[in-house]
């Protein structure tokens, strides 16, 4: 894994910025292996885990002789599928471990109540990382800050090919919550359900919400775009009978009316709005991001300029893109989904629809991305995505 990784350019020079990547996580696993002479697994089972009673928690390369071991599935056209198998070796010391809740809760107390590393130490994991240019990250050595209806958590989650998984603790309640779902994409993440799990566990849960049964017409006036004071703008608006809001260069998230002139995402989020009526139009929408007390206020100032209608490529073209893209370790698979849409999927990630907006250019609504098609000499060459800012070029397998 070292030599995969050893050569490859470094984006920024050393401790200028902050990016998770599991290369650290192999490079601690090589220097445990080198001060102890062991294996790294080996070594926290001999240091932590044994002692500590956590049973459940070994190296993932046995784990099909592991007891009631978690089949993992992942998202596909027709639903969820068993995920694509990994060799446990590959993650190493970023990911190699499998275990229980009950074990990881029983870790987690031990890490936060001093059985496990000296207090500075311990004070280094938890505390954010101060940049050069004197901000700072969240991400502290080996675990996150974060927050639950105002109280502070220490979290870390982690996700591999069929599996996903959150946890938080609350240190000024003592509370420890862990989720593990045998799915790479569950309809609910585990991190919305832990965070609910804390909230209720410190008698603050968050609002609930249902689906409520509205004429989407009665609905139509409070439709439009709206401008959040100080930000960017938000569109909301109906297409083939359901609601979305689309947040200016995000992606178009669906919306379900919980009656009261509220609505919410999903149970995906914990985000939620509240629509305030003015008599003059200009209405205003108080958007409760991750369920905060506190909302964001947008105030409509018109309707949606309209869009244009749909764009139909030739199905000779559509099966043109089809096929197997690379950029450096990652695949990207192009395929034909139901009705002939085209489908996009990055290693490891679900497949998602696309939408044509041009003969060339695809959107992927679910997550606001834009897939361009590139051709040289009259053959496609090579597909870029563009994603929350960044670009990614992938050329066409031969």
């Amino acid at each position: 894994m070292i030599a995969l990784f050893r050569d490859l350019p470094s984006p920024t020079q050393p401790g200028q910025a902050w990016a998770y990547n599991n290369s650290g996580y192999v490079l601690l696993g090589a220097i445990i292996e080198s001060v102890t002479g062991k294996s790294w697994h080996e070594a926290i089972a001999e240091r932590i885990t044994r002692p500590l009673g956590l049973s459940s928690i070994t190296y993932g390369v046995t784990g099909e002789n592991v007891p009631a071991m978690a089949r993992g599935y992942t998202e596909r056209e027709r639903g969820q599928q068993l995920a694509m198998r990994i060799h446990m070796s590959v993650p190493h010391g970023a990911g190699a471990l499998v275990g229980n809740v009950r074990d990881l809760a029983t870790w987690a107390h031990a890490l936060h109540h001093g059985r496990v590393v000296p207090p500075a130490l311990y004070q280094q994991m938890i505390q954010p990382t101060r940049l050069p240019d004197g901000t700072s990250h969240p991400y502290g050595f080996g675990l996150m800050n974060g927050e639950v209806r105002g109280r502070p958590t220490i979290t870390h989650g982690g996700g591999i090919f069929g599996f996903n998984t959150d946890s938080i603790y609350i240190p000024s309640e003592d509370v420890f919550v862990a989720v593990f779902a045998n799915s790479d994409d569950p309809a609910t993440p585990p991190g919305v359900v832990a965070t609910r799990l804390a909230a209720l566990g410190v008698g603050d849960p968050f609002p609930q919400f249902q689906p409520a049964q509205v004429d989407v017409r009665t609905l139509e006036p409070l439709l439009g775009l709206y401008q959040v004071e100080g930000g960017p703008s938000r569109r909301f608006f109906t297409r083939e009978g359901r609601l979305y809001t689309m947040r200016e260069g995000g992606s178009e998230m669906e919306v379900f009316p919980a009656g009261g002139d509220r609505f919410f995402y999903g149970p995906a989020s914990l985000t939620w709005f509240r629509l305030e009526r003015q008599p003059n139009g200009a209405h205003v929408m108080h958007m409760h991001h991750q369920g905060r007390d506190q909302a964001e206020r947008a105030v409509r100032t018109g309707d949606v300029p309209a869009e244009a209608g749909p764009v139909i490529v030739d199905r000779a073209v559509l099966q043109s893109y089809v096929g197997t893209y690379s950029a450096g370790t990652m695949t990207v698979t192009i395929a034909e989904g139901e009705g002939g849409r085209l489908t996009v999927q990055l290693s490891g990630q679900p497949s998602l629809p696309m939408r044509a907006v041009s003969p060339t250019e695809f959107h992927v609504d679910r997550v606001g991305a834009r897939v361009l098609f590139q051709s040289e000499n009259g053959r496609v060459a090579r597909l870029v995505i563009h994603h929350n800012g960044r670009e990614l070029t992938a050329q066409r397998n031969r």
